[in-house]
């Protein structure tokens, strides 16, 4: 049987809790990919699901839009990709906007940033599962399509929920091209989700790049400030924010390193030290035969 990767079971806890709820709301031990076998509908059932989203867009009404994306995403039909396309492109319309602004004033609220924030809520469930799609069933489309998204640096700092889409979209397909853009953000440290998909994307693509190795194998120690007299160092709420982004990914730090090295190392576990240096060793020395560089 031929097993695709889907990005169905992670999607599915982004539109229910920006990612972080649910399912993910703590460190996984995650040894295996998830894989989820996708179906193939029949011409009857593709027109059915085209239909439905055309319908769902001119109702104007972005939920109605989010549960016919989430039906595709079960299926391969290559028919389905530019309905995928089109979400990846999707803005609030005005009867969002209308529902937005009635819920917050249901719910007592009054700023503008946190209306604008619903608003852009709205935006990413659509453009999360138009990822998915795309992903799914744009064959060699696929990656370039999600990278050119991803060049967009204001989406990827306003909307974090659809960069972590769309770096596991790239990782499932094997995009390479965008290694580069993805450790700028996991280096970043702004965003645990798009931290963990950037290990995961750096694992699935089984990652050749020395710098990456490296860093990872650092990260399998705790954060933890060199010199905490020093007039430099962040305060206690810096390194409380880095553990706690640490602690979600550690797992995934190590599941990333047996990819890229092909060997075990543990990360941190109290009162246990990670195997940071044990792994920063083995690739110094066998980054040749590993292909690093």
């Amino acid at each position: 049987m031929d097993l695709r990767p889907s990005l169905l079971l992670a999607i599915l806890p982004l539109l229910s809790g920006f990612l972080a709820a649910g399912a993910l709301a703590g460190p996984q031990a995650d040894d295996v990919e998830v894989k989820a076998e996708l179906k193939h509908a029949s011409d009857e059932v593709v027109a059915r699901f085209l239909q439905r989203y055309e319908a769902a867009l001119q109702a104007k009404d972005s939920a109605g839009v989010v549960t016919v994306l989430q039906e595709m995403l079960g299926y391969d039909n290559a028919e389905l990709l530019p309905a995928g396309e089109d979400a990846l492109r999707y803005k609030a319309s005005a009867e969002d906007v209308r529902a937005v602004k009635q819920e917050a004033a249901d719910l007592g609220i009054r700023k503008p940033a946190e209306i604008k924030a619903m608003v852009a809520r709205r935006e990413s469930d659509v453009q999360v599962l138009g990822v998915a799609i795309v992903a799914n069933v744009g064959g060699e489309k696929a990656g370039p399509t999600l990278h050119q998204m991803f060049k967009n640096k204001a989406l990827r700092k306003e909307k974090p929920r659809v960069a972590a889409a769309l770096i596991a979209g790239m990782g499932q397909v094997r995009y390479e091209k965008v290694l580069a853009e993805v450790e700028d953000e996991y280096r970043a440290y702004a965003n645990r989700e798009v931290m963990k998909a950037a290990i995961r994307y750096f694992g699935q693509t089984e990652c050749k790049s020395l710098a990456v190795a490296r860093m990872l194998a650092g990260d399998l120690d705790a954060p933890e400030p060199t010199d905490v007299d020093a007039a430099s160092n962040p305060p206690a709420s810096y390194w409380q924010a880095r553990w706690e982004a640490w602690n979600f990914v550690k797992r995934d730090v190590a599941w990333a390193l047996k990819r890229i090295t092909g060997q075990d190392f543990r990360p941190a576990e109290d009162p246990n030290p990670g195997d940071g240096a044990k792994a920063l060793k083995y690739i110094e020395e066998n980054a040749k035969r590993l292909g690093l560089r």
